[in-house]
Order: C-alpha cells, then sequence, then structure tokens
C-alpha cells in the first residue's frame, strides 16, 4: 500500500493557474514547492487504438507489467502530441483527468484514491490545475499501478517497505499445463483419469553465484572470494624459482597440502614477486602462502588472509596444516 500523505481537508473547486514551460513533476515541485505526492501524474496511452489516461500519484512511477495486468494486453503504447491534442485537447505534459475527457478511459492508481486538492494538468498549454479532487472532480478505476518505493506499507504488517538492491542467482516459474496440453504429458490422477501434469521451471546459475560473490567482495585490488566458492584456496607464492632451497621448499609444500587435501594453485613462474602478488590478489583466492628468500632464512613462511589482508609468519614445516584449519573456518 503506498504511504498516506496528510491532505488539506479544506473544501475549494479546482481552480487553473499558469504555468508557463513546466511540464514535468519534477518542474512542477520546483515551480511551487508542493512536495511530489501532491501531483497527479497523468500518462496518456493508446490500447489498442483506444485512448487510456492512467493517473499515478507524483512521486510514484508506472509499472507498464501491472498495467499490462489491468488492460489485459501488452499492446500499448504512450500516445503521440497529436493524440493527446485529440483525445484531450491539450498537450502532452498539461494532461489532466478534469474536463475534455470524454470517451477517454481513466485508470488510477490506489495511491490517489481519497485524496483531496491536488494538482494536475488542466488539457491546456502552460496551464495546471489546483485543488482536485478523485472522486468528486473525476471518476476513474483504481487498480494498483505503481513501483513499490520506499515507504511503502506492507499489505501484510503495515510496516514500511524498504528498496534494496538485490541480486537473482535462482528462478522458479509456474508453467501450468501450458505446455503439457501441447505435448500431451499425462498422468493419471487419483480416480485413474489421464490430466496433464502441472509443470515448473526452477534454475539456479552457477555464473551468477560466481559473479554475485565477486560483486560482494570485491576491492581495488581485485576479488576476495569465500573459500567454497573461489577456484583454489590457496595459492603458493615462491618469490624466486631460480633459488634452488626456494624452490625445492615450494614444491614439498605443494605436495604436503595436496596430500592434505587442500585445492592448491602453484605459482612457479619466473616472474617478479610483485607481480606475483598483484595476480594473487585479482584472481581472489582465500589464501596466499608465500616462501621468500628473507623470511625462508629464518624458518619461515607467510600466510595473507585476502579478505583481511592481515599477515601471519608460521614455521614452514606448519605452514600446510596451520592452512588446512584456516579453510575449515565459516566465513
Amino acid at each position: 500500500r503506498p504511504s498516506v500523505i496528510e491532505d488539506d481537508a479544506t473544501r475549494h473547486s479546482p481552480e487553473p493557474f499558469p504555468t508557463p514551460g513546466h511540464r514535468t513533476i519534477e518542474d512542477m515541485v520546483e515551480f511551487t514547492g508542493e512536495v511530489g505526492g501532491r501531483f497527479i501524474k497523468s500518462l496518456l496511452y493508446v490500447a489498442e487504438d483506444k485512448p487510456v489516461l492512467v493517473l499515478v500519484r507524483g512521486d510514484h512511477s508506472l509499472s507498464e507489467s501491472k498495467l499490462a495486468e489491468v488492460l489485459g494486453t501488452e499492446l500499448f503504447r504512450p500516445a503521440t502530441p497529436d493524440e493527446a491534442k485529440r483525445f484531450l485537447g491539450g498537450p502532452l505534459g498539461y494532461v489532466g483527468p478534469v474536463h475534455q475527457v470524454e470517451g477517454v478511459r481513466i485508470i488510477s492508481d490506489t495511491g490517489l484514491e481519497s485524496r483531496r486538492n491536488m494538482i494536475t494538468g488542466a488539457n491546456r498549454k502552460d496551464t495546471h490545475l489546483r485543488y482536485v479532487t478523485p472522486g468528486r472532480d473525476f471518476r476513474a478505476e483504481y487498480h494498483d499501478l505503481h513501483e513499490a518505493v520506499d515507504g511503502d506499507l506492507c499489505v501484510r504488517c503495515g510496516l514500511p517497505l524498504k528498496v534494496a538492491k538485490s541480486i537473482e542467482i535462482g528462478h522458479v516459474f509456474q508453467l501450468g499445463r501450458r505446455y503439457s496440453d501441447t505435448m500431451g504429458a499425462r498422468v493419471l490422477d487419483p480416480a485413474g483419469k489421464q490430466v496433464s501434469l502441472y509443470m515448473g521451471s526452477y534454475g539456479i546459475g552457477l555464473e551468477r553465484i560466481l559473479t554475485a560473490a565477486i560483486e560482494q567482495n570485491i576491492d581495488a585490488d581485485g576479488t576476495a572470494l569465500p573459500v567454497n566458492v573461489a577456484p583454489f584456496e590457496v595459492i603458493l607464492t615462491v618469490t624466486n624459482m631460480e633459488v634452488g632451497a626456494l624452490r625445492e621448499a615450494g614444491d614439498k609444500l605443494y605436495e604436503e597440502m595436496c596430500s592434505r587435501g587442500i585445492d592448491v594453485l602453484y605459482d612457479d613462474r619466473d616472474e617478479r614477486p610483485g607481480v606475483k602478488f598483484k595476480d594473487a590478489d585479482l584472481t581472489g583466492i582465500p589464501f596466499r602462502l608465500t616462501l621468500g628468500r628473507k623470511k625462508f632464512e629464518k624458518g619461515l613462511a607467510e600466510i595473507v588472509d585476502r579478505s583481511t589482508r592481515e599477515m601471519t609468519d608460521v614455521k614452514i614445516e606448519r605452514a600446510a596444516g596451520e592452512l588446512e584449519t584456516r579453510r575449515l573456518r565459516p566465513g
């Protein structure tokens, strides 16, 4: 349900006033100083060659999918300037539901029901009407037509709704018997009679799961993927493969992690350490185990948590065990 806006209860008759060059709700809000919810937004459509005037609150947007449900067709389009002149007697930007609307179907959003003293187009160039009251100054059908916005009220509990961005990773479609009737897909009901079965479509997108995880776990250097989504759990980086002792220690660590069931990527490329670190950050592998010359000489390896950037020095012989423990932690 739309949020409630208190109106002036004083009885007034519709009154035209000049609004030169002010065609949009935004223009009128600035021109009059009134809030958007005090306006009636009038949208003229042509549905299967018949004019339909659709009304929503000035601070709302029309949902064309809801309109299609009400009209019973998707064959509708915005009216042209010539059609606005022919059907309503005025130019687009100044159309409204009061006067000169004979033969035009008027469909209003429920957000305008029981409102009073509103502002709308006067069907005359550079002119609007104030003190327009739905139900008194025009008649309309009322339907839920507007797109939900912050502050709309839940139809079940009455509390305000919050609009937020979401990511679709799966979907369910109820197909009914549309395809089973066509294909002759039948089953026996409890009475032994053949009936078309009900069908549904249930999908989950593997690529969407990955892109959703990236969108929610990204920084300036790349991604920081959760362990259960990342392509590898650990990236083993040896800073200089030309140093025999480092290379041998890296090979040994790689074999140990594989034997423990750790999914590890071994970066044994002949590249500078900075390049390897940048690539590790970019790919989003949750942990980086680094063997560098200075710490190696002290018997240490470095573990970096990609999501927190936390660096920990561990004994080389304990590194695989420490990573096995970390990758099993929730989060």
